[in-house]
């Protein structure tokens, strides 16, 4: 009868263990789920916006007009578009490389588009992974927002530069 209590005593320790892992392991996964609007406002970055000049040619670009409604989701803590739905991201990446205006097209904004997408992958990843930690997840989406920001900024400086007429002497 002693030996029967012990085992059951030691089982009983034993699923105790597993308990605690479950719960550490839902408390990850809560906190990856967990990223407010408070906590993507408070991430330190610069944001650029279109200049006028840019602003009007991107008014016919759909596929930007859906990346920069994506960014905005991403700021308001709305991340459903990353979660298990790869193929529409990757449909989306692929029209937005295939419909790049003419006006735009150069090495330096394909760079940005590049890095841009990297980042979008990144966090789909990070959205996907359920061992993601908040830290790691406020990381990736700080990385997607400076890219797309940065994706900003260089089509300013291709507007600014093309609008500056130099004369030779």
């Amino acid at each position: 009868m002693k030996i029967i209590n012990a085992l059951f005593l030691l089982y009983c320790l034993t699923a105790c263990n597993d308990v605690k892992t479950d719960s550490s392991q839902t408390k990850q996964e809560h906190d990856a789920q967990i990223v407010s609007k408070e906590t993507i406002s408070n991430l330190d970055f610069i944001e650029f916006v279109l200049d006028a000049k840019a602003e009007k040619l991107f008014e016919t670009w759909a596929k930007y007009i859906e990346i920069q409604n994506l960014t905005t989701n991403i700021k308001q803590g709305d991340l459903s578009f990353f979660k298990d739905n790869s193929e529409l991201l990757i449909a989306l990446i692929e029209d937005f490389k295939a419909t790049v205006p003419e006006q735009i097209d150069s090495p330096s904004i394909w760079v940005r588009i590049k890095a841009l997408e990297t980042k979008m992958y990144k966090l789909e990843s990070a959205v996907s992974l359920p061992t993601t930690n908040k830290q790691d997840l406020t990381a990736s989406i700080k990385e997607l927002l400076i890219a797309f920001s940065n994706f900003n900024l260089q089509i300013n400086k291709k507007f600014e530069k093309e609008s500056q007429n130099i004369q030779k002497p």
